[in-house]
């Protein structure tokens, strides 16, 4: 049996300053514009016919992924596409969950979050 204080003895921190040490590297990470996993916007297109608009709603409902069956339409406002949001770790782990009829012509944009401090930096950016 182990002895709870010794364990205790040997945690360098307490609960409160572990979980204040957590928030630090979360915060870290959202108000430096960094994430730990990167958030993709994903548009799959389909044909402007009523039978194809009819089968990719199908296909995508009984994919069985999560994204895909919560994934919304514009095709009732004549966008023939399903759009949805996924943290990913990288375009093609993304792209995998897509059935393959559609990866073709699937969209995927990495996504990011920007500040105002941030604008030089971009100019930067765009000027290379």
């Amino acid at each position: 049996m182990v002895d709870g204080n010794l364990i205790r003895s040997r945690w360098p921190m307490d609960l409160p300053s572990f979980m204040k040490e957590v928030m630090n590297i979360i915060s870290f990470f959202y108000f430096n514009n960094q994430t730990i996993m990167p958030k993709y916007f994903i548009e799959i297109p389909h044909k402007n016919e009523k039978i194809e608009c009819l089968r990719s709603v199908s296909i995508l409902l009984s994919s069985g992924s999560h994204f895909l069956t919560n994934a919304d339409w514009g095709c009732l406002d004549g966008e023939h596409k399903a759009w949805f949001f996924m943290d990913a770790g990288s375009k093609d782990e993304v792209l995998r969950i897509v059935p393959p009829a559609y990866r073709k012509d699937t969209k995927i944009s990495q996504l990011n979050k920007f500040r105002l401090e941030d604008v030089n930096e971009l100019l930067k950016h765009h000027e290379e």
